[in-house]
């Protein structure tokens, strides 16, 4: 469902020029869970809520990182205020010492009809891309 989310932002104009700020809640993550790409301009990563595991491999994987990545990427654990100094608490959820009321997530069946109508949405852009180019005879 995330990657319905990226996939209706990256079709805003400030979302394209302007980038996002990613925060990663690890809490409840497992070895087994897989990231998928995402498309978008990521100006930074605020991981919280990580375990040791992620500390170790992370700093396994950092050398081989491009420097602008790696200061791009932010370790706080479960120390909110250490994620306050970068994103202010009237942008977070109060699950992150921030001031906004957690929402309920709607149910993945009414995502879904979400992201249906939002691609047909997207419908009419799609036949106009591919109308640019060569015809073919």
């Amino acid at each position: 469902m995330c990657i319905m989310l990226v996939e209706a932002a990256i079709q805003e104009p400030d979302t394209q020029i302007n980038g996002t700020v990613i925060i990663l809640d690890l809490e409840g993550f497992s070895v087994t869970q897989a990231k998928e790409s995402i498309p978008v301009r990521i100006k930074a990563f605020h991981i919280i809520n990580e375990t040791f595991l992620i500390d170790v491999l992370f700093k396994m994987i950092k050398p081989f990182l491009k420097q602008k990545l790696r200061d791009r990427i932010f370790f706080h654990g479960k120390n909110y205020s250490a994620l306050h100094e970068h994103i202010p608490p009237n942008y977070l959820f109060t699950t992150y010492g921030g001031t906004i009321e957690a929402i309920s997530c709607p149910e993945k069946e009414e995502m879904l009809e979400a992201y249906t109508k939002f691609l047909g949405l997207l419908d009419e852009e799609f036949h106009t891309i591919n109308s640019y180019g060569y015809k073919r005879k």
